[in-house]
């Protein structure tokens, strides 16, 4: 998991401006997303300074751009898929 910009940088003006960004990030990388290229970037979606989700401020919903279910492995896991290759 990624943020853009960093969370130590300072915060965007509004969340106006945040979703924005977020918005621009998911044009920019659509074509990867259907390719399913290493660039893609999933599940995008705007937090605050404290990492919790904002709401869209058109709809009051939590929105997220290219939602897309990840695979996660545990660390162990991924020690033992090494192990195998």
């Amino acid at each position: 998991m990624g943020y853009s910009p960093p969370l130590d940088d300072n915060p965007m003006a509004s969340d106006v401006t945040a979703w924005r960004y977020a918005w621009k990030l998911w044009q920019a990388t659509r074509k990867e997303v259907e390719a399913n290229g290493l660039e893609a970037l999933y599940n995008i979606v705007v937090v605050d300074d404290l990492d919790r989700p904002v709401r869209f401020y058109a709809t009051g919903g939590v929105e997220r751009y290219n939602p897309h279910t990840l695979e996660v492995k545990s660390d162990k896991k991924a020690e033992q898929d090494d192990e195998t290759d």
